[in-house]
């Protein structure tokens, strides 16, 4: 049984028939250039549904891959879009407010909240 939505998975299976010959290990390369390190072996067993961890975290950086981007907020322990992640990623620093400090400070060591930014500088770029 796998560890992702029906529809997601048939996407991540129809972009590894696209790789051809680099098959799995090509769209973890993909995958890693966009969201973070995701081996060939770590995507193999998330698609089979036996991947040995907690696949939250492979589950986001699929997502954020996909442009899907709902993520799980450290902070606010909700999953919001990738807009809202921007957004508070992007704000200045709170000087009036404990609890926006606070979350801003989050924004500042989260992951996946800089791999979203990572990925919008990528697209500003990119046009």
């Amino acid at each position: 049984m796998s560890q992702l939505e029906p529809h997601i998975q048939r996407q991540i299976e129809a972009l590894v028939v696209a790789e051809g010959k680099r098959g799995i290990a090509g769209v973890a390369e993909r995958i890693s250039k966009v969201a973070g390190k995701v081996s060939r072996s770590s995507l193999s067993t998330m698609l089979k549904g036996t991947y040995p961890g907690d696949p939250s975290k492979m589950r986001a950086k699929i997502l954020v891959f996909l442009g899907m981007g709902e993520l799980e907020c450290p902070f606010l322990r909700r999953n919001i879009t990738e807009a809202e992640c921007r957004h508070f990623r992007s704000r200045p620093q709170p000087t009036s407010n404990a609890t926006d400090l606070r979350h801003w400070t989050t924004c500042e060591t989260c992951t996946l909240g800089r791999i979203v930014a990572d990925k919008a500088t990528e697209a500003a770029h990119a046009a």
